[in-house]
């Protein structure tokens, strides 16, 4: 009687799962790729998956991608072809786009603050109300961009080309743009204060209404064809 007793007690120690014991969880197979931010993403890829998109490097291609308000925060994007892709209102802080592929593309509110855009091809891209505050622009090649409304505070748009450009009511204001080719920019009722414009060539820029308090003229070629050179 004391052994069927005993064994009782175990086995119902073992079913209540005593203080020795641990209860291991089954996995649990899911086959909802929403991300918190509401985009869908390939939960079985190696590399993140948006909308189609597989943002892995060495190679990303995705040229016309929906990747409207994703998050790519400090996302390694350099070199990528992204032509005509939809990134309206994107998350791109400190994102890695050095020569990316982005021409005729929509980046409309997108946040770009602090990003690497260095010799990045933005042909006609959209741009406007953008947030490009210190962000590394440095010979990228920007004709016929829109950066309307642009907020570009500090950036470094050095050697840039923006022939045709528009950058009316952009904020510019600390913005080097030494040695930018500007020929043909609408530059209306945009800030360019502290904005260093040395070497930098504005024939037939449009400067109607633009702030220019402090900026550095240096060999800087002006809508009308003189040199200006008071800040040498």
């Amino acid at each position: 009687m004391r052994i069927i007793g005993a064994l009782v007690v175990a086995i119902a120690v073992v079913a209540c799962g005593g203080p020795d014991t641990e209860t291991v969880p089954e996995p649990v197979e899911t086959t909802d790729m929403t991300a918190p931010d509401g985009l869908v993403r390939d939960a079985g890829a190696d590399g993140q998956v948006i909308n189609g998109c597989r943002i892995e490097q060495p190679d990303i291609q995705c040229p016309g991608a929906d990747l409207v308000n994703a998050n790519l925060h400090n996302a390694d994007l350099s070199g990528a072809y992204l032509l005509l892709a939809n990134l309206e209102g994107a998350y791109l802080t400190g994102a890695n786009l050095t020569g990316a592929y982005l021409s005729e593309g929509d980046l409309r509110n997108a946040n770009l603050e602090g990003a690497n855009l260095a010799g990045a091809h933005l042909w006609a891209t959209n741009l406007g109300g953008a947030n490009l505050g210190g962000a590394n622009l440095q010979k990228a090649d920007m004709p016929w961009a829109n950066l309307w409304g642009a907020y570009l505070y500090e950036s470094d748009l050095s050697g840039a080309t923006l022939t045709s450009a528009d950058l009316e009511g952009a904020n510019l204001e600390g913005t080097n743009l030494e040695g930018a080719d500007l020929e043909g920019a609408n530059l209306s009722w945009a800030n360019l204060e502290r904005t260093i414009l040395s070497g930098a060539n504005m024939s037939g820029a449009n400067l109607e209404g633009t702030y220019l308090t402090g900026a550095r003229f240096c060999s800087t070629t002006m809508p009308d064809g003189s040199i200006r050179n008071d800040g040498c």
